[in-house]
């Protein structure tokens, strides 16, 4: 699939929180049926590229969604996103990125931190931290899979 801006591939805003998934819309139906998900901000695209890589289905209706980022940009830049659906309803992500704010205070010897965070309706998480490069797309791969379905 080609990479794209946000308002298209990635358009399943659900509420009002603008969290994303792989394809189509959600009706106004289906987010009154999902739990809240307060993390829209750190799992958005924001002016990042992405492409849409695979779906791994673990049920009907249940799937899990790779997404691989072009380079970094923004103040939540990601890598990569794993993002857990169960029909059309967001149920948790992982966010393998580089924010801003992490790099803030960052060791001298060290060019940037990249690190993972799960984020669920009601608890976040940072499941590691990687120094001057993220994790390959295999290795976070199996990280979000193990996470995500063994919450």
């Amino acid at each position: 699939m080609r990479n794209r801006p946000i308002g298209y591939a990635l358009r399943r805003l659900v509420a009002a929180c603008g969290f994303i998934c792989a394809a189509g819309s959600v009706t106004a139906q289906a987010a009154d049926r999902c739990d809240a998900f307060p993390w829209g901000r750190f799992i958005e695209p924001g002016p990042q590229s992405y492409s849409l890589t695979d779906r791994v289905v673990l049920g009907p209706e249940e799937y899990i969604t790779t997404i691989v980022f072009d380079e970094l940009a923004g103040e939540y830049a990601k890598v990569y996103l794993f993002a857990h659906w169960r029909g059309d309803c967001l149920v948790a992500v992982v966010s393998i990125g580089s924010y801003a704010f992490t790099n803030i205070a960052r060791p001298e010897d060290v060019d940037r931190i990249y690190h993972a965070d799960l984020y669920a309706s009601d608890s976040h998480a940072t499941l590691g931290f990687y120094e001057n490069a993220p994790p390959p797309l295999d290795e976070a791969r199996a990280l979000a899979l193990d996470v995500l379905t063994n919450r």
